[in-house]
């Protein structure tokens, strides 16, 4: 007698539609009304268990064969857990260089304490930029392309130290073949044409934080004096975008109370900008800007009005230009699993000007966690908790039907709201649950427009994402 039960999944209705999503095959399936009921009805027991005779022959060989219904005597446990005693390699394939620990703006949201992350405010030496590139060269592996991401504060306040950074890793490539790339974020309101030039010829990836039209960006991103900045960026946009071949990102964080994602989007390609990359303040809860806890409910109806625009635009653009939705969706289509966040702690480090070597960028200031240092090297003991902190073995993600598309969430944000990054943020988890249901919705909706649309838009890999 088989015992069955209801796989790990979502059910939701959207529109008028009903879908389940089985977590382990990232698959989406729309239903009709009657096996919707009881297929929820099931879902919301405890156990799960399928009663004998719920489902005729042939439904049930067809839930079966979608993985809907697993035997319950037949699910093993994930043997993708770390080893307590495993001993990390070091592997350094992109590093970001704090070279300013510094900033002209004092945007009121920054949680880099002004751009100083509570230090004293200094530019990175060429002495430690020299020495954390030799580091990520000695330690890369067979690594042939790496990454180096200019940060601060804001970088281009230390432009002297980019220059020389390129040229060394100029030398370098002609020693060793090693191929760099390099990245940019800047609040785009230091530009010349030396600047855009190095941008330019170097192909510089560059992402401008601006958060939105003159009103929004001048109450968030403003000066130390209190003057707002977006007139100092505005005539930058377009001598960026001819660099940058046409195409320029932004990034815009959503605060309290301006949470219209999608006039803020209009607004800022209206400006220009090409790509518009959109994120929730992640701020105390006590800020009047915080928008998760009570407010979370207005943030996810600006995601929903914001995934509705996006689908009549795919429609006609046959792109999602929304990176949140699209990597959801993309993992959707190729269904990947993905069990770690990003690469924090494991093969990307951020460097801060003091020397220090901390998971990412977003740890920077708080020197309890930092893993390292310039001269020292990395400790392998100090990283192990990254290699451990995947929806396998941190808390509250095995049972998360969104774990897959989540990645077990940012470190960053687990250790600012729990003080611990093996631990789950439950409102942040939540509120991310419900947004990943909107991508499902996407997919849904553009599936059905086109049963070819994601054929055309995404590479097919079907193989495991682990990042």
């Amino acid at each position: 007698m088989k015992n069955l039960k209801i796989a790990l999944s979502h059910l939701f209705s959207q529109n008028g539609k009903n879908f389940i999503f089985v977590t382990d095959t990232q698959s989406l399936y729309e239903l009709d009304e009657d096996i919707y009921a009881v297929l929820k009805a099931i879902h919301d027991t405890e156990d799960k268990l399928v009663p004998p005779s719920t489902f005729d022959e042939g439904t049930e060989e067809e839930l079966l064969a979608c993985h809907v219904l697993v035997n319950a005597d037949d699910i093993r446990e994930d043997r993708r857990r770390v080893p307590e005693d495993f001993i990390p390699q070091i592997r350094v394939g992109n590093v970001l260089l704090q070279i300013a620990n510094d900033c002209n703006l004092n945007c009121i949201y920054c949680y880099g304490s002004g751009g100083s992350y509570g230090r004293k405010r200094e530019m990175m030496s060429w002495d430690t930029a020299k020495k954390a590139i030799d580091y990520m060269v000695e330690h890369c592996a067979d690594q042939e392309r790496l990454l180096v991401t200019f940060f601060g504060g804001e970088p281009l306040m230390n432009f002297p130290l980019i220059k020389q950074i390129i040229a060394y890793c100029d030398e370098i490539r002609a020693k060793t073949g090693k191929k760099f790339s390099y990245s940019m974020t800047t609040n785009g309101t230091i530009m010349n044409d030396e600047i855009l030039d190095y941008i330019k010829r170097y192909r510089i990836s560059t992402m401008v934080s601006m958060d939105g039209p003159k009103s929004i960006q001048d109450s968030y991103r403003c000066y130390e004096n209190g003057c707002g900045s977006f007139d100092k960026i505005v005539p930058n946009i377009e001598k960026l975008k001819k660099v940058r071949g046409n195409h320029l990102t932004v990034r815009s964080t959503v605060c309290r109370p301006d949470m219209d994602m999608c006039k803020i989007r209009r607004e800022l390609l209206a400006l220009g900008f090409t790509n518009v990359v959109m994120s929730p303040v992640d701020t105390d809860p006590d800020s009047p800007l915080f928008v998760g806890g009570e407010y979370s409910k207005d943030l996810i109806e600006s995601y929903r009005k914001l995934a509705e625009e996006l689908v009549e635009e795919a429609k006609k653009t046959g792109r999602i230009d929304n990176i949140l939705f699209s990597k959801a969706v993309e993992s959707i289509y190729n269904r990947a699993q993905k069990i770690r966040s990003c690469t924090a702690g494991r093969s990307g480090f951020a460097v801060g000007s003091n020397g220090l070597i901390y998971p990412c960028q977003r740890f920077m200031g708080m020197e309890e966690y930092a893993v390292g240092d310039v001269d020292s090297g990395i400790d392998p003991e100090k990283i192990k908790v990254y290699f451990h902190a995947t929806v396998v073995e941190k808390e509250s993600c095995p049972d998360c039907w969104a774990k897959y598309l989540c990645g077990a969430g940012c470190v960053h944000t687990a250790v600012s709201q729990t003080g611990d990054p093996m631990k789950a943020p439950l409102d942040y988890c939540e509120t991310y649950r419900t947004i990943y249901e909107i991508g499902l919705y996407i997919y849904s909706e553009l599936k059905a427009f086109d049963d070819s649309f994601f054929d055309k838009l995404f590479k097919p890999t079907k193989q495991e994402v682990v990042c």
